[in-house]
């Protein structure tokens, strides 16, 4: 009894001075190790892995994509540095450059995931595409343990679980693979948002800070942030607290990465001027989509491939349209508010040149958060929880190859 007595009297301090009970570790990594987020990421990774090399051993077309010979482990890195992949991997490598307005830059691309990639890259000494690769798969790891704790927190676990599934195996999932910024951007993002809805606004304000520098997208999550804070506030200025100012973290973000292309070249918006130089203009969301929608019999005029591809990428934006009209009622309202105002963003921008206006559309829908969060609320139902595995791991089993294989551009 005075055991027991002293034990539970005992402080934190001393409690963490305590032997640590092997038994309940191993229970702890062994409940980790068989849980639903840890293997699907594992499963997904290995069949990226297998797509990888099966894909180009099987698919690889000379005409296209040239006729180089790669060994084995060729086939299961070097395919997956591609477009802006490529343009990361430089910024890690020489640092950033401009060369004026109009011409395509390192400046587009913004700095917290290729400033990651260098910092553990030096502290371990690990080959920079590598690096590369490990965090983009750490971060989705981390967004995967995000999506479940916010989904758990918002709809209970069976709802979580199914999100996490589901934004898993989204058509283009394999942005999360590859060594692109989306996997730190999705997962800085859902973890601002799970922090407004917990409450704890600085923590919201500095992963909302870090997601703003990660992609320009990022700087909408000040948005949810106000009508968060409004809300648990009531509305009443009069009850305004000085963690209010947390939400100045998030444009903080970009604006921190103005202050150092100001710098460097004299020029705040560079980013901004650089974007020309990938050919894109602005003009109203409305505008964008239905030339995009009327262009598409016109994009087979080369090759059915283009058509195809138009057919895809505004699919998947009618699609994500529709779903976060859906799910208006079934979200919390910041959530769709963010959804709405990132996907008004992305349709701004289209490429002028193209006869795929909404060209990486498909990849850029892969961020938003709250559209797997509504697929796994109509998952209950199992005919569109088949429907939609189905679809979506097909599709994402397509792209892969299609993408290993330089075929796909997005």
């Amino acid at each position: 009894m005075r055991e027991q007595t002293i034990s539970r009297g005992a402080s934190p301090a001393l409690a963490i001075l305590r032997p640590i009970s092997w038994r309940g570790f191993l229970r702890t990594v062994r409940g980790w190790c068989l849980s639903d987020i840890l293997s699907i990421f594992l499963a997904t990774r290995l069949a990226f892995l297998l797509l990888t090399y099966f894909g180009q051993a099987l698919l690889h077309d000379p005409a296209l994509v040239g006729n180089h010979r790669l060994g084995f482990s060729g086939y299961l890195l070097d395919s997956w540095f591609y477009r802006d992949s490529q343009w990361f991997l430089t910024i890690v490598q020489n640092g950033y450059n401009y060369l004026g307005a109009g011409h395509r830059s390192a400046v587009a691309f913004f700095p917290i995931y290729p400033a990651t990639v260098k910092l553990l890259q030096a502290v371990t000494a690990v080959d920079p595409s590598v690096m590369a690769m490990l965090v983009s798969n750490a971060a989705f790891l981390g967004a995967m343990v995000y999506m479940q704790k916010l989904c758990a927190r918002e709809f209970g676990d069976t709802v979580a679980r199914r999100a996490v599934f589901y934004m898993a195996i989204f058509p283009t999932a394999f942005f999360t693979f590859a060594p692109y910024s989306e996997s730190l951007y999705l997962m800085l993002s859902i973890a601002s948002l799970y922090y407004m809805r917990s409450e704890r606004w600085w923590l919201a304000g500095i992963f909302g800070g870090f997601a703003a520098a990660t992609r320009i997208l990022g700087v909408l999550l000040a948005l949810p942030f106000a009508w968060e804070y409004l809300r648990r506030h009531h509305f009443d200025p009069r009850r305004f607290r000085l963690d209010l100012l947390a939400g100045a973290l998030i444009p903080g973000g970009i604006g921190a990465y103005m202050l150092y292309l100001y710098g460097l070249t004299g020029d705040a918006l560079a980013f901004v001027h650089a974007e020309s130089g990938w050919y894109r203009v602005t003009r109203t969301p409305w505008e964008v989509l239905g030339t995009s929608l009327r262009d598409i019999p016109r994009a087979a005029a080369d090759h059915p491939y283009f058509q195809a591809h138009a057919m895809i990428e505004n699919g998947l934006v009618l699609a994500c349209i529709a779903l976060l009209v859906v799910g208006i009622r079934s979200v919390p309202f910041s959530f769709t508010l963010f959804s709405f105002a990132s996907l008004a963003s992305l349709l701004s921008a289209p490429i002028i040149t193209s006869d795929i206006p909404l060209q990486s559309m498909s990849r850029y829908l892969l961020v938003l958060a709250p559209v797997y969060m509504v697929l796994a609320k109509l998952g209950r139902w199992p005919i569109f929880d088949r429907l939609y595995v189905l679809l979506s791991a097909g599709g994402l089993a397509l792209f892969t190859a299609l993408f290993v294989n330089h075929m796909w551009g997005a």
